[in-house]
């Protein structure tokens, strides 16, 4: 997924001040942190999830509260800003490689809506250390995207020649020797339901623009997709019609009509999240959200395609903003059975996993897939 530039606020509480409620020092933080999650407590549940999603789809002005239950069952509400305007020194970022440089420029934002901002467990901890003890267990946060005043791109204007790279993706991930090896493991594949949906989490944006060249990697990560929905449709391990849906808030207009070409549905955050059930199948591919364990706290999908799960935490000077946790292994290792995913230039060190034919329905719901609570 590319970096979507983002403001986020602290947050308040609705007749209160934030010595009236924050934790009183860093240790009395962590140690609430890890008795909750020790005893489950969700950081992302699917009713907080759907009732973010129910207010995002209602009309929204500068100066609404959108309100969010934190991890320690209390109500948090973040204000709108859409429509406001700030100004911030940025670092220039070379458009071709992503890499920053040592000048920096100043730059001038519109907010624009707002948008779910997940932080894993790895990360609340960290932040305590160096931000807001107002925010400390507030995993599930809203925050404001912010549109650049000064780029006056037109994704449109190459709208030809992304969907010809796209198509040429297509063309050349339908042959390789990737897809090929893909299709045999999944051959062996054994799955107690049938596929029902297909979502493509934070695959990036691809398409083409002035100043920007096109990326055929994340074109590639889409047209997987389609042939693993052809696949599954065509091996009777799926529903005769299925849709595929994809969710990356850094879409520009021209992603949205080239996947809305091939019948790639767009949904805005968290929607993607929401779609995930037992007879789905969920891709991604080292996102810059924690879809790992969002999913872990509210689904049990059949099919999970996503960079493999590792044995233990990273090094917290390595620390990604996917990053496994002690939740996301217990959910894999204990419900899951592990198929390999070739290497390719296009695509991280991804695992397939395949829900066990043993999990029933029952269970999975029992898991997590209502109440976002791991049992």
């Amino acid at each position: 997924m590319a970096p979507v530039s983002l403001f986020l606020e602290w947050p308040s509480r609705p007749g209160q001040n934030p010595e009236d409620w924050a934790p009183k020092n860093t240790a009395e933080a962590t140690a609430n942190i890890d008795k909750w999650y020790d005893a489950g407590v969700p950081l992302f549940s699917r009713e907080s999830l759907q009732e973010i999603q129910d207010r995002l789809q209602g009309p929204l002005k500068a100066g609404d509260m959108i309100k969010v239950k934190g991890m320690d069952g209390e109500v948090y509400q973040y204000k709108v800003k859409v429509g406001e305007k700030r100004s911030s020194y940025c670092m220039d970022i070379d458009p071709e490689t992503g890499d920053g440089s040592e000048t920096e420029q100043l730059v001038h934002y519109v907010m624009g809506l707002p948008i779910p901002k997940y932080t894993p467990i790895q990360h609340l901890k960290d932040n305590l250390t160096h931000g807001s003890l107002e925010s400390a267990y507030c995993s599930l946060s809203i925050a404001n995207r912010m549109h650049c005043l000064d780029q006056h791109e037109n994704s449109l204007d190459r709208l030809e020649d992304s969907l010809e790279l796209f198509n040429s993706s297509k063309r050349a991930w339908e042959q390789s020797d990737s897809w090929k090896q893909i299709q045999t493991t999944l051959s062996t594949v054994r799955l107690p339901t049938k596929i029902r949906k297909i979502v493509g989490m934070a695959c990036g944006p691809f398409a083409i623009q002035s100043a920007y060249p096109g990326v055929p990697r994340s074109a590639v990560q889409h047209a997987f997709l389609l042939t693993l929905k052809k696949y599954l449709m065509e091996n009777d391990m799926a529903c005769d019609e299925i849709p595929c849906y994809a969710q990356d808030p850094a879409y520009t207009e021209a992603d949205h009509r080239v996947l809305g070409t091939y019948d790639i549905e767009v949904v805005d955050d968290p929607r993607g999240f929401l779609e995930l059930d037992h007879d789905s199948v969920l891709f991604c591919c080292a996102p810059n959200i924690a879809v790992k364990q969002v999913v872990t706290d509210i689904a049990r999908p059949a099919i999970l395609i996503w960079c493999k799960v590792e044995d233990a935490d990273p090094d917290p000077e390595y620390r990604y903003t996917d990053p496994d946790s002690s939740r996301v292994r217990k959910m894999i290792n204990e419900g899951y059975d592990e198929f390999p995913f070739p290497d390719d230039d296009n695509f991280t060190c991804m695992r397939i996993y395949v829900i066990r034919r043993g999990l029933g329905t029952e269970e999975v719901l029992n898991n997590g897939e209502d109440s976002g609570v791991i049992t």
